[in-house]
């Protein structure tokens, strides 16, 4: 069997998996020479696709059995506030719209409920997305119409978490661990019923490379960020209001909240200290926290990079405590995601949990779900007795696309 496994997202990357085997896996940003490079459907179309399937010859229908596709999820839900009343400029209006819409979690029937109380208040959320445009871009660009293809925009994390379970269980033969996924934001995975929030934090169990949700933390902290700095005469202590509510979906244990990341914090400081406009080089502000001097009262990127990793030091230890809460007797802890590429902490954590066997993934960042998708394919097609190739797609979209 033979599989392409092809990441969409930023890092983009094409994986190559042949009978449960990786053979290679190639990253986009070394073709186009172009750091940072993060596909969209203009650029697409200047390159006719993907130089990385031209330049390696895997754009063929011969002998592959389907074309996987990964993204961190590309749709999107936009609030909007009209300043047609005198409303907007009260700080009481500010005051009162604040706490209703932080009172509890947005659902979609919640933020109906909003937008029928409030006439300055409404959202929208776009019937397609980039990611739909792309894969057929792609699709188009390199294969045949009867070529298979899998696409689940709400898996993110979970190709994380397969990769990552291959790398653990093919070189260490490690069979039974738990996985942390930890970035800066993942897929909606639950967008019909609460848009606009995405996966940050994730407990796999891993069993033979294969994993199985336990623990989720879902956050809308950039909608959310967006809507407060868009109202003026912010004069409240509602504004820095957190919701967090706890609801069992299909066996796991997802969080839903407003509060960032980690890894979302040092995406914002990313932008923030200029290292790249859209915040994808978290990585160097990782870098520059190695130099930071202590307890300096200096404010420069190093002390203050410095800072933010100490402080989520703490809420990561946290999190890896839940998932050995999770499964006590386990004592493998794999770590995936682009928060863990935060080698100073990853060394830290040795300390915290001296009994613990730790593994990072070697492809923890983005590139990495290439794999992740690949071999989460070849597991659908061996589990699905009802899959036909080569003439069948497998697609699962919500129901807004």
């Amino acid at each position: 069997m033979r599989i392409i496994g092809v990441n969409i997202s930023h890092d983009t990357s094409v994986s190559e998996l042949v009978d449960g085997k990786i053979l290679n896996l190639y990253e986009e940003e070394r073709c186009v020479r172009e750091k940072y490079y993060d596909p969209n459907k203009a650029i697409l179309e200047k390159y006719r696709g993907l130089l990385t399937m031209e330049r390696y010859n895997l754009g063929s229908d011969e002998l592959i059995d389907s074309v996987a596709f990964a993204s961190y999820d590309r749709r999107e839900i936009a609030y909007h506030l009209s300043d047609d009343t005198d409303n907007m400029w009260k700080s009481e209006w500010v005051e009162r719209f604040l706490k209703d819409i932080k009172a509890t979690t947005l659902t979609i029937d919640r933020l109906n409920e909003l937008a029928e109380k409030y006439e300055e208040f409404s959202y929208n959320i776009p019937k397609t997305n980039l990611d739909d445009d792309i894969i057929n871009l792609l699709m188009n660009s390199h294969y045949s119409n009867n070529q298979p293809y899998h696409f689940d925009t709400n898996l993110h994390h979970e190709y994380h978490a397969w990769s990552a379970g291959y790398f653990a269980y093919e070189q260490d033969q490690v069979e039974d661990a738990m996985c942390v996924v930890w970035d800066g934001g993942g897929a909606q995975s639950y967008f019909d019923t609460h848009p606009g929030y995405q996966e940050i934090e994730s407990i796999y169990k891993i069993e033979k490379g294969v994993p199985t949700l336990k623990h989720q933390v879902m956050s809308n902290y950039r909608v959310i960020d967006d809507l407060n700095y868009a109202l003026p005469n912010q004069l409240s202590d509602c504004c820095q209001t957190e919701v967090e509510t706890t609801e069992d979906i299909d066996g796991a244990e997802v969080v839903f909240t407003s509060r960032p990341s980690s890894g979302m914090m040092f995406s914002n400081m990313s932008q923030a200290l200029g290292t790249d406009d859209h915040g994808r080089a978290a990585g160097k502000v990782m870098g520059m926290a190695s130099y930071g001097r202590g307890e300096s009262k200096e404010f420069n990127k190093f002390t203050i990079s410095q800072k933010l990793e100490l402080e989520t030091f703490e809420n990561s230890c946290k999190t890896i405590q839940r998932a050995l809460d999770l499964d006590p007797t386990n004592k493998n802890i794999i770590l995936s995601g682009g928060y863990s590429l935060n080698c100073t902490n990853n060394y830290k954590y040795l300390q915290r949990f001296p009994d613990v066997n730790f593994y990072v993934e070697p492809c923890c960042h983005d590139g990495g779900t290439a794999i992740g998708v690949a071999l989460s394919a070849m597991y659908i097609i061996q589990q699905d007795e009802d899959y036909v190739s080569p003439s069948s797609n497998y697609v699962k979209r919500s129901v807004w696309t």
